[in-house]
């Protein structure tokens, strides 16, 4: 655990952090205070929230007819139209509430702090590669552990890293959404928003949030592995421009 709490209270990791941190809370509020059109409300909204019973009943019909076309009948395409009908059928009994949604919409857009969080993890990971550079491998090798315990905590540090970053983001953007814009409403059922109209799955509005954060998190901490594992043979700049490449080409 020595080194988990190393790299947990370096100066380093904490001075990322905070700056990171702070970015994303500072380009968050500016996109609340530009932004004059997010998502319905009024009777845009209320005539969503009056129409999505029959969005399901809608679906399912599709969904059914699906069903009977004799090529999507059996195996996976079968089963997974099946799926579809009963995901859905469970949402009949989903009482849908007006409420604040602009926060939510702009959060769930904002894939600056998505950036930032991989630049938060690339920082942390390319710190790793500080043996290889004093030519200290084999000394680490030769300890009682050896590599393995100490790639271990060091995995470890990536994935709380990114979750204490992923659940502070989230809950200070939010409570930016509130002074923007007011409460949310978080206990909301998330079809609430008409942005997630399709959504099948029967979750509160912070159930979604808790699920995205652990996504992300997860997500963040993968590509930092994969940047630990060039750094542990190869030095950490060119392993963080190749990993910084292929997540740009991706967004």
């Amino acid at each position: 655990m020595s080194e988990i709490k190393r790299i947990l209270t370096s100066s380093r990791t904490i001075l990322c952090f905070c700056v990171c941190l702070f970015l994303s809370y500072m380009f968050f509020a500016y996109e609340c205070g530009i932004e004059k059109y997010v998502t319905a409300e009024g009777e845009e909204l209320t005539a969503y929230l009056d129409s999505y019973a029959a969005f399901l009943d809608s679906v399912q019909e599709k969904a059914q007819g699906f069903g009977k076309i004799s090529s999507m009948q059996g195996g996976f395409p079968g089963s997974n139209i099946a799926k579809t009908v009963d995901d859905y059928a469970a949402l009949h009994d989903t009482v849908l509430m007006a409420g604040e949604n602009r926060g939510i919409v702009l959060f769930s857009n904002y894939f600056t702090a998505d950036l930032i969080l991989v630049a938060l993890v690339v920082m942390v990971a390319a710190g790793f590669s500080e043996e290889n550079k004093k030519k200290l491998g084999y000394l680490v090798r030769s300890t009682r552990y050896g590599r393995r315990h100490l790639s271990a905590q060091r995995v470890v540090s990536l994935v709380t890293v990114s979750l204490l970053f992923s659940f502070a983001l989230c809950l200070g953007c939010m409570l930016i959404g509130f002074l923007s814009f007011g409460s949310p409403e978080l206990l909301r059922p998330i079809q609430s928003i008409p942005e997630f109209k399709l959504c099948s799955m029967s979750v509160s509005i912070v159930e979604y949030l808790l699920i995205s954060c652990l996504v992300k998190a997860l997500a963040a901490s993968v590509i930092g592995f994969v940047l630990y594992l060039f750094s542990a043979r190869y030095d950490s700049g060119p392993a963080a421009i190749i990993v910084s490449g292929l997540v740009a080409v991706q967004y």
